[in-house]
């Protein structure tokens, strides 16, 4: 079931917030609050995810985490409005604050693990790179085996054809959810990528027995379709 209630009072009260109130840290909460939400609600979360993250910039322009907001906020928007051309803007800004927090903080692990999945699902005319985007979500994983980028691993696995490693990667993962608190925000993350992998009609059997794993403890709500791979 969707929280509109609460998610209307988080956008509420952030609406209202002072400046010295907007940091990083609000903005990635609101990123990761509107996950499972539907359309209007969610595009109006990251908006204001997007500003409370350039203000964060602007007090501590060496906050990884304001910058990860930013990139968090700007990505998952683009998402939610599909992929096309004014998207390319919108990639470049992301690309920018990625990487800013990443050299800021170089093993932080959720902007390691976006990196990877970005150069995963990126085209490769628009500089995707599924060999460095799994070397990345696999470093991810080691400094933090709870990441819910191991969804992704499981997707890039299915890609090319690894099904025995992406069946065991999805048992891992099934287990990791089924253990995570529903409110936690790597619940959030985690069922945000199931719901697009779940609603995916296989291809091959191969990929229907590995989809099965994961699929049971989804909560498919309508959204957009997720590419796959860098061809997508």
């Amino acid at each position: 079931m969707k929280r509109q209630g609460t998610l209307a009072f988080v956008i509420a009260t952030a609406l209202f917030a002072t400046t010295s109130l907007a940091n990083s840290q609000d903005a990635l909460d609101l990123c990761h609050s509107a996950e499972l939400e539907g359309e209007d609600v969610a595009l109006a979360i990251f908006e204001r995810g997007i500003t409370l993250a350039r203000a964060a910039i602007e007090e501590q322009q060496n906050d990884p985490v304001a910058h990860f907001a930013l990139f968090c906020n700007l990505a998952k928007r683009a998402r939610q409005r599909g992929f096309s051309l004014r998207m390319v803007g919108d990639l470049r800004r992301m690309k920018k604050a990625l990487d800013r927090s990443l050299k800021l903080k170089p093993n932080y692990a959720d902007a390691v693990a976006a990196k990877g999945a970005l150069l995963y699902y990126m085209p490769r005319f628009i500089g995707g790179d599924v060999k460095e985007g799994e070397r990345l979500i696999r470093a991810a994983l080691a400094l933090d085996p709870s990441n819910p980028t191991r969804l992704v691993l499981v997707d890039l696995l299915t890609y090319r054809e690894a099904f025995t490693e992406a069946r065991d990667e999805a048992r891992t993962s099934r287990k990791m959810i089924e253990s995570t608190h529903r409110q936690s925000r790597k619940r959030a993350g985690a069922d945000a990528i199931l719901n697009h992998m779940c609603q995916r009609r296989p291809t091959s059997p191969e990929e229907e027995a590995v989809l099965a794993e994961l699929c049971s403890v989804a909560e498919v709500q309508t959204a957009g379709p997720l590419p796959q791979g860098e061809n997508a």
